[in-house]
């Protein structure tokens, strides 16, 4: 129930996976963990996102009502998934449509889901 948490934790891993910017070392994580640091919260330095996507999880991440996004899936350009505030999910599909797929010149394929049960084992 701490979406707050998850919306962090989802902002620190897609920046361990942008194309560009950020540099994370082994080092540098055993330093933060001799520390006592929360190292669940540092990225690593993946590098599979692209300058797109990460453009687009700027955008989400600084558009109100938005909880966390990031790349997922295999990387390399495939897709991003963001917590959205449910009351807000509209207004942020509209920000996507106007301010990534506009200037883009792209048909928006942005949509909203709603989450399932999960997992489970049925017999």
């Amino acid at each position: 129930g701490d979406y707050g948490l998850v919306g962090a934790m989802m902002k620190r891993s897609h920046d361990g996976d942008r194309a560009a910017g950020l540099s994370v070392t082994d080092a540098f994580l055993n330093e933060r963990a001799a520390q006592n640091a929360d190292v669940a919260l540092e990225c690593g330095a993946y590098g599979c996102s692209t300058p797109r996507i990460d453009a687009l999880c700027d955008l989400l991440d600084t558009t109100p009502g938005v909880v966390g996004s990031e790349i997922v899936g295999a990387g390399l350009g495939g897709s991003v998934i963001a917590i959205v505030e449910k009351a807000r999910a509209e207004e942020v599909l509209e920000v996507v449509s106007r301010g990534y797929y506009g200037p883009l010149d792209a048909e928006p394929k942005a949509f909203v889901c709603e989450p399932g049960a999960g997992s489970a084992v049925i017999y």
